[in-house]
């Protein structure tokens, strides 16, 4: 959307101004505010707060991206998945966890509680804030 302004300048809903038949910048990456689904992105989430992790990328956590790169049943059964993203566990990679495993990212720890449909292509996992 743009909006008129004075001497024949365009000004667009971001606060950009620009001339007449020309377009802003191009910027990569979206908007670091809000994530892929419309909800607040970087929230800093309150102790016993509960996020949902699937295949890509969750952008609500502090500290994060965080996504789940692989979900699996092990032999015995247990689901177990792969996370990774923020930038504090690039010198570990991702990192393998099940139901009641714990991790860190942006000083906050949350629990792993449930890993469903470890084996489908719908594959989530919850997990909730506990420090």
């Amino acid at each position: 959307m743009q909006l008129h302004g004075r001497r024949g300048k365009v000004r667009n809903t971001q606060g950009r101004t620009t001339l007449p038949g020309t377009r802003p910048p191009f910027r990569m990456g979206g908007n670091r505010d809000f994530s892929h689904d419309g909800r607040r992105s970087d929230v800093e989430h309150e102790i016993g707060a509960e996020e949902k992790i699937s295949y890509g990328r969750n952008d609500r956590f502090m500290g994060g991206p965080v996504g789940g790169g692989r979900f699996w049943l092990e032999d015995d059964g247990t689901p177990a998945a792969k996370l990774g993203g923020p930038e504090e566990w690039r010198d570990q990679g991702m990192i393998d966890v099940r139901r009641g495993d714990t991790f860190t990212v942006g000083g906050q720890t949350w629990r792993i509680t449930d890993i469903v449909a470890a084996d489908s292509d719908d594959a989530y996992l919850t997990a909730v804030r506990v420090s």
